[in-house]
């Protein structure tokens, strides 16, 4: 089983997102996000702190201070930590999109530390960085973050790019799933359904919701439902709409569906997660 399908959200025309482990870990992200599961964005991890074992494909890392790991496209993988655990460290996930207007054919590469070892050291270096920049005041931070994150970018594509080469079956199986990801993705402002989403690879209702849930991870209801809420978070914490905008933006039938929704995934209501976002931001500020 290849875990569920993670969302990553960047910033507009910004292709990376810097995970500092430390303080990922200190917000209580320790489920969905650590648990198996699988994305189209490429990963980076490295380790600074102590020992991690990530499971990836199937395989075992175990993981020192200083070891980096690369995870592909679509690499199902797994964290596991201890509850007392140093872990120190910076995860970087560099966007499928931007990969993808660089390379069209992206599906039929991958990337590999293996093909640069010679390499390693550097991107070492620059994730490092990365985390630094990312963790300092200096409010004109993301000049910086671009400058190294293009660095990391010419190395990956300069270094790490090889043919992959994948099965007929496993391509159409992968392909398939794509395709309904985006029509979501796409449609999700829509009140469109499980038979419309099947429709969009010509399978069967019930034959498409079993393999949905098996590959995906969640039941398709599910999914949808998550790709509504990351709508509303975004529109909850960045603009001053009422909740009931931010329902009918989101692609929620109704303000009460909202609320419940929210309400099941966060143990708060919308405005109090906006209340706590806002006192917490107005913290940093000063």
């Amino acid at each position: 089983m290849k875990g569920k399908y993670q969302i990553h959200h960047m910033k507009k025309n910004y292709p990376v997102k810097v995970i500092p482990h430390n303080i990922f870990l200190e917000k209580g992200r320790t489920h969905d996000s650590l648990s198996l599961h699988w994305h189209r964005s490429l990963e980076f991890v490295l380790i600074l702190g102590d020992p991690m074992i990530i499971w990836k494909e199937g395989t075992k890392h175990q993981l020192k201070h200083g070891d980096l790991l690369m995870i592909n496209s679509e690499e199902s993988h797994e964290f596991l930590l201890e509850n007392n655990g140093n872990y120190q460290g910076v995860t970087l996930i560099v966007s499928y999109e931007f990969l993808k207007k660089q390379i069209p054919q992206l599906d039929h590469y991958m990337f590999s530390l293996e093909k640069a070892d010679e390499r390693t050291d550097q991107f070492t270096e620059l994730l490092v960085s990365l985390r630094d920049i990312y963790l300092s005041e200096d409010p004109w931070t993301t000049f910086l973050l671009q400058s190294k994150a293009s660095e990391i970018m010419y190395l990956l594509f300069s270094h790490c790019l090889q043919e992959h080469q994948i099965s007929t079956q496993q391509s159409k199986y992968a392909q398939r799933y794509k395709t309904v990801i985006g029509y979501i993705n796409a449609h999700f402002t829509e009140p469109i359904t499980l038979a419309e989403a099947a429709a969009t690879v010509h399978l069967n209702p019930e034959f498409f919701s079993r393999n949905f849930k098996s590959y995906i991870g969640i039941s398709f209801k599910d999914y949808l439902k998550k790709v509504r809420l990351n709508k509303a978070i975004r529109e909850l914490l960045t603009t001053e709409k009422n909740l009931t905008e931010i329902a009918y933006t989101s692609g929620f039938a109704d303000h009460k569906a909202f609320i419940n929704a929210f309400k099941t995934a966060y143990a708060a209501t919308p405005s109090q997660y906006r209340r706590q976002f806002k006192s917490t931001k107005s913290k940093k500020e000063y």
